[in-house]
């Protein structure tokens, strides 16, 4: 069976302690490493090379889980990385999705939504708490972007395209939107391979960021 070994970082230590009771039953999750600051996230990254996903708080001492998320991604490009956080508010949903975050909980969320969340992310999707989405999705009609639109460089998406870039914005699976379209889970991930190609991104978070940041058409 497959482990996904996990780098935790939270300043408190009871919240560590919490979090690994709650995935303490799930064979495939493992909490390799903890830590409870930025520098002591990085020091740990650097001689574990088998860590693949971050967890982490927004709020740390001197340094945030923003900064925190903004090294990483520079240093360990392919490192996925889950805030989990009290903080649900707008202006941090919008920065998790500009940053590139695969994912984002606020910490009251039950085991099986966390254990759900980290496979999901592990499996190269991004998961946000339908609470975070939803203010995403608010940011995008403030700013006059329709988030069914398709951009300038978008142009030649088809039309079942569009529908499943739609959804997939929208935070829906790959079986939930096959069930949806009456397609099949492979046509869907064919559908979205092409998508990432045509847009130029790499993954689901950089398509959700790129949308974000662009205007579309109406």
């Amino acid at each position: 069976m497959y482990q996904i070994n996990i780098l935790l970082v939270d300043d408190h230590q009871i919240i560590r302690d919490g979090i690994k009771l709650m995935l303490q039953n799930s064979e495939s999750i493992n909490i390799a490493e903890e830590a409870s600051s930025v520098p002591e996230a990085l020091e740990i990254l650097e001689r574990r090379s088998d860590i693949s996903m971050v967890i982490s708080d927004i709020s740390l001492p001197k340094q945030d889980g923003f900064d925190l998320l903004k090294i990483i991604k520079k240093k360990h490009e392919d490192m996925q990385f889950l805030f989990l956080s009290m903080y649900i508010e707008e202006h941090y949903a919008l920065q998790a999705v500009e940053q590139g975050a695969d994912g984002y909980l606020p910490k009251d969320v039950s085991v099986n939504t966390l254990v759900t969340a980290i496979k999901t992310i592990h499996e190269g999707d991004i998961c946000y708490d339908k609470k975070i989405s939803d203010l995403i999705i608010k940011a995008f009609i403030n700013k006059n972007i329709r988030r069914y639109g398709v951009g300038e460089s978008n142009r030649s998406l088809t039309k079942r395209e569009k529908e499943i870039l739609a959804q997939v914005i929208d935070g829906v699976s790959n079986a939930i939107i096959a069930e949806k379209l009456d397609i099949s889970v492979r046509t869907v991930e064919n559908h979205r391979a092409n998508i990432l190609r045509k847009v130029g991104v790499k993954n689901t978070a950089e398509l959700v960021r790129y949308t974000l940041q662009h205007d579309v058409l109406n």
